[in-house]
């Protein structure tokens, strides 16, 4: 319904799916995504506008360009402000050939440059969840060159989410950080990558790895 509010859709114009999920890996873990956001936000004090998953989206477009696996919108009171996050969330299970997803990525650009909207949204971040590091490696190997290094796409592996302590813990690669092989590189929180650019940071201390293209 919060969706339905934000893009101005009739009622009318829903179909809920009632049919069971063919892929029942990648529906699980779009239902551990959910509760690391929805778990995360409440910790810290904020606000789910919405978590809305592939199906849903399906139901009220399905003819739409790009459909995320879950899309996601809240707020934080952060630095004596509070601050409104949306992201395209893609969970990659390995499964697909990584064409497909690159494709996938290509699209979401469109809609950042406005040429097409994201169900309303022409600002937002769009996170990769990986199976695994070694599949976090091979889909940066085929995608840095075509998504450039924008600030706007953000990986992580699944494990590594699943075993933080919430939106402030560093788990996220950024894409600039995929294309240095063999180095040293900073990962980042959910809150950090999300303030406006000129913010000042979270406070914490950055975290340094090896990158997920020496793997």
């Amino acid at each position: 319904m919060a969706l339905i509010e934000e893009v101005g859709l009739d009622e009318d114009q829903v179909r809920i799916t009632l049919k069971p999920p063919q892929q029942r890996q990648h529906f699980l873990a779009i239902n551990d995504i959910y509760f690391f956001f929805v778990q995360g936000v409440e910790n810290a004090s904020g606000r789910t506008h919405f978590f809305v998953r592939d199906r849903e989206m399906k139901s009220l477009s399905p003819n739409a360009k790009v459909i995320p696996d879950a899309l996601v919108k809240f707020e934080i009171h952060l630095h004596n402000a509070t601050r409104i996050y949306q992201f395209a969330v893609e969970y990659d299970a390995a499964t697909e050939n990584l064409s497909l997803l690159v494709q996938k990525l290509k699209l979401y650009l469109e809609c950042l440059a406005g040429d097409k909207s994201l169900f309303g949204f022409n600002q937002f971040k769009i996170l990769v969840i990986t199976s695994t590091l070694r599949r976090l490696a091979s889909i940066g190997k085929a995608a840095i060159r075509v998504i450039s290094k924008r600030n706007v796409f953000y990986f992580a592996p699944y494990e590594a989410l699943l075993e933080s302590d919430g939106l402030g813990d560093k788990v996220f690669f950024e894409t600039r950080e995929l294309d240095e092989a063999d180095q040293q590189v900073a990962l980042h929180s959910m809150l950090e990558l999300c303030l406006p650019s000129g913010s000042p940071s979270d406070g914490r201390d950055s975290q340094s790895v090896s990158s997920p293209l020496s793997v």
